[in-house]
């Protein structure tokens, strides 16, 4: 909130919110609500979003179906309470997901979530940040406003096949908002993609395939649903960063002349990923959801209104 308040509006945050906290204060065993933390934070603390990371021990959704399939002792680990092995551990995690991601979609609170399949404290755990049960959880929450972190794998090049592919399954989530079908608000961002500095051709050639694959999804095509996004402290420590930015509007800009994306009408793709994607994603239009919060939450503050709502107002 005081960074917020300090920054005048530049600056807001996401709340974290663990599903086995939450687990565990419906049990019994820990302090606190997790999720009372998060409504508060989102309602009055000037966050703007949820964070997930599933990487650290659960699934977005089916996390019954992967103690089914692992074994009851599955979350029986050396650096979890011993309360944590039982059989129903799995289902009281998709409740508590439950709870969380249906208050987000009620209330148009966008979500972010780690994809990569990374940074976790298992191997078999960092397999739960996988597009399988993000497909699950979006069947439970439709429209839920989802950014799917890192695009499912932060080195498209490195990885080669299994990159792309990972990237693929999540783009397929996305679907246009004038249908029923679950994704409408569906996103991804490139979060450490340091491959635009030091491999940017091949990068190129792996988002051309993409961009060119989504195009005929009209809203859902990849040049709508693509976010600007930086593990900044990591990516500092590349070094050569201050082109960074600018390796992307050049690597976006290649990207336009491609024919499946200018028979669809699809330009100023840079400025879309920069910035225009996230208005739409995070919501901060007039009359939306989010921007109504941000609008409670300044005027609560005494914060004035900040460059960026100037700047999304006159699109």
């Amino acid at each position: 909130k005081q960074i917020s308040i300090l920054t005048r509006g530049r600056v807001h945050a996401f709340v974290a919110y663990d599903p086995l906290r939450q687990v565990a204060s419906d049990l019994g065993f820990g302090t606190g609500n997790p999720f009372a933390v998060v409504k508060d934070a989102i309602e009055s603390q000037g966050c703007v979003g949820v964070k997930l990371y599933p990487p650290m021990g659960f699934a977005p959704f089916g996390n019954k179906n992967v103690q089914v399939a692992q074994g009851a002792h599955f979350w029986a680990r050396p650096w979890l309470p011993t309360w944590t092995d039982r059989p129903d551990l799995g289902i009281l995690l998709d409740a508590a997901m439950q709870r969380i991601l249906h208050w987000c979609e009620d209330n148009q609170v966008p979500v972010m979530a780690h994809t990569n399949l990374s940074n976790g404290v298992a191997k078999d755990f960092e397999a739960l940040a996988g597009s399988q049960y993000w497909k699950e959880a979006l069947v439970e929450v439709p429209k839920l406003r989802i950014n799917f972190g890192h695009f499912g794998d932060t080195s498209l090049v490195e990885d080669g096949k299994d990159g792309l592919t990972r990237a693929r399954d999540f783009a397929a989530l996305m679907t246009d908002r004038t249908s029923a079908h679950a994704g409408a608000f569906a996103y991804a961002d490139a979060g450490y993609f340091m491959e635009v500095m030091n491999r940017q051709p091949e990068l190129l050639d792996h988002l051309r395939l993409l961009y060119d694959e989504t195009a005929p999804k009209l809203d859902a095509a990849l040049a709508n649903r693509f976010l600007y996004g930086t593990d900044w402290e990591m990516t500092l420590t590349e070094g050569r960063i201050d082109t960074y930015m600018s390796q992307f509007v050049a690597m976006f800009n290649a990207l336009e002349q491609r024919p499946a994306l200018q028979a669809q009408g699809l330009s100023d793709l840079s400025s879309r990923f920069f910035g225009l994607n996230a208005v739409s994603f995070l919501g901060l239009k007039k009359g939306e959801r989010a921007r109504s919060r941000l609008n409670s939450f300044y005027s609560a503050n005494a914060v004035a209104t900040p460059d960026w709502m100037t700047k999304v107002d006159a699109l």
